[in-house]
């Protein structure tokens, strides 16, 4: 009994989500499995029917199945060694048409090739769910993670604001010290802020080096000590990222009457939201399906672009690679200017991956070609890429800022960790700086209490926002940053896949450590 052709089908999008368990739940992937399962189950069947033989049937359909679905992984590989899509192609047609006559000609040989073919089908599925089984079994054993002691923030009977709140993270943005440590860049934006009326908080420090551990502990007015004792020897991101897409902030928030839109980035965990009245975002599929995507022969048979060609524009349906990034940042900047024309009152949290790379923009917008694009670390693309940032965000806060005095929003502009540098060229001191100096500014009309600080770091953010607009009872927290004692950056993969949790304080090593001078430059037999 051949049942093969489902297997080969399921194989590379269970390769996928095995060779990234750690950043992906099943949530992500069954829905894109079951269809891709689906698909195969229903060609196998109608072609069964048509040639009133199953093995036959299923000879032919995995041999079609396999190019179409590993096509992009395979041209990934020869890319290099100079083999182009036809020939590829044309070793593909050549394997159908052999399975063709195998099935069609050698009716003797149709038992051992289907009995050849389960075996092998299986044997690559049940390598895949070697990692994936354990996994999500730890995962169920762990329960889902919260923050403990995080308080239920609950208004006592102080009179609630209607203003809209903007909350807007830009990925990667460093604080003025951070900028001129790292390439010696003078940032103009925070004094134009204070222009506008924001308070500037100069000192502000990221709690933790990486996205999801930081918006996971703003979002959730605490820090990670409990997850990280739940999930301490293991790199699964899961936890971090569930933290993000459902946490306290827009909980309370919803519960107070504001409408919640999400203007989504192309990274899954805050690319939509469940709990989002209304999520806006370019992207049409999740980050682990556009990817599943580009490893088939999809882009070949729809003609979509690959990375770094462009697409014809801002809202192409599914832009790939470096336009991803790229024309998911213009709809973020697009959408945030249009929200004060709709009715509040209404919370907004935007997370742009700007200046976050790849490298996608000049200053002045254009594009950069696509090996700029891929350049690992590169200052004067950094500061190309923050300069268009500024263009952007000084458009959308005037734009946010252009109403009556009694209408203008509470706006929070906060960076989540401070810019990727390579530490291996520069002391661990100004590192720390670097990687830990954020933009934090604040724009709260109408007096009140608490107010910011100059040293605030971003798990106080909501705090404060709730103490003072909304009469809840949220004493803010010391401020602590946490970091690993022997890896710097918290961007070693390796590293992270057996201790991502397993972070330590050092928020006293982090505050006595001001570098000053410019970065060390590298020397010529630095690798």
């Amino acid at each position: 009994m051949p049942f093969h052709p489902p297997l080969f089908a399921a194989y590379p999008v269970l390769y996928l989500w095995s060779a990234n368990v750690s950043q992906v739940y099943a949530d992500d992937v069954m829905p894109l499995l079951v269809r891709v399962v689906a698909v195969a189950l229903i060609v196998f069947a109608a072609a069964a029917v048509v040639l009133r033989d199953a093995r036959r049937a299923a000879i032919i359909v995995t041999a079609i199945t396999v190019p179409v679905l590993v096509f992009g992984h395979v041209d990934r590989l020869l890319q290099p060694v100079g083999v182009g899509h036809a020939a590829q192609l044309a070793a593909w047609i050549a394997l159908i048409v052999g399975a063709v006559l195998v099935a069609w000609r050698r009716r003797r040989w149709l038992a051992s090739a289907t009995s050849a073919l389960n075996i092998v089908a299986v044997a690559l599925v049940a390598m895949t769910l070697t990692s994936i089984l354990p996994t999500e079994a730890r995962r169920l054993g762990a329960g889902i993670p919260v923050i403990a002691n995080a308080p239920a923030a609950a208004s006592d009977g102080t009179p609630q604001t209607t203003r809209d709140i903007y909350y807007l993270v830009l990925d990667r943005y460093g604080s003025e010290e951070a900028l001129r440590l790292l390439s010696g860049f003078d940032n103009d934006l925070p004094e134009w802020l204070r222009e506008r009326g924001f308070f500037v908080a100069d000192d502000s420090l990221a709690n933790y080096p990486r996205t999801p551990l930081s918006l996971g502990a703003t979002l959730n007015l605490g820090y990670l000590d409990d997850v990280a004792r739940r999930y301490a020897g293991t790199g699964d991101f899961g936890p971090a990222h569930h933290l993000v897409e459902e946490n306290a902030v827009t909980s309370f928030i919803k519960h107070q009457g504001h409408r919640y839109f999400h203007i989504g980035s192309w990274w899954d965990p805050s690319r939509t939201s469940k709990a989002a009245d209304v999520n806006l975002n370019v992207a049409e599929h999740s980050e682990f399906t556009s990817v599943f995507l580009d490893s088939t022969m999809e882009p070949l048979l729809t003609g979509r672009q690959r990375a770094g060609e462009a697409p014809a524009g801002a809202h192409e349906e599914r832009p790939r690679g470096l336009d991803s990034h790229r024309y998911a940042a213009l709809y973020q900047f697009e959408q945030l200017e249009r929200m004060p024309s709709l009715p509040g009152p209404k919370f907004v949290f935007a997370h742009v991956l700007l200046p976050h790379e790849p490298y996608v923009f000049r200053a002045d917008g254009s594009p950069t070609t696509p090996d700029e694009g891929r350049t690992a670390v590169d200052p004067r693309l950094q500061v190309e890429q923050l300069r268009y940032t500024n263009t952007r965000i000084r458009a959308v806060i005037d734009r946010l800022l252009a109403v009556p005095p009694d209408r203008r929003p509470i706006i929070v502009l906060q960076s989540d960790e401070g810019p990727y540098l390579d530490a291996s060229k520069t002391t661990r001191s100004r590192a720390l700086r670097i990687r830990y100096g954020i933009l934090n500014a604040f724009y709260l009309p109408d007096p009140g209490e608490p107010a910011p600080y100059t040293t605030i770091t971003p798990v106080n953010t909501f705090r404060l926002l709730f103490s003072r607009y909304f009469g809840a009872d949220l004493p803010l927290l010391p401020d602590r940053n946490y970091g690993w004692p022997t890896v710097l950056l918290g961007s070693v993969e390796d590293f992270h896949r057996r201790t991502l949790y397993d972070f330590t304080d050092i928020t006293q090593e982090l505050r006595s450590g001001r570098a000053q001078g410019p970065p060390r430059q590298p020397n010529p037999t630095d690798d």
